[in-house]
């Protein structure tokens, strides 16, 4: 019985620091998702009016 008691007071301790610094806490893990994070390819400029890239390469054509 006593160590229920231990585990409750541990696991109050706890929340209790957790509830405290809630804001750093999920600050922290925003900034882990972010940086985790990665690119897929580098940003290529499209010309609008043409419909092609630098490489005058024309966009890719859907098919169903």
């Amino acid at each position: 019985m006593k160590w229920i008691g231990g585990i409750a007071l541990a696991l109050v301790a706890i929340l209790g620091t957790s509830w405290m610094f809630r804001a750093e806490l999920i600050l922290f893990g925003v900034a882990q998702m972010e940086s985790a994070e990665t690119e897929v390819g580098p940003t290529v400029e499209i010309e609008w009016s043409s419909g092609t890239d630098r490489q005058d390469r024309a966009p890719a054509a859907w098919t169903v």
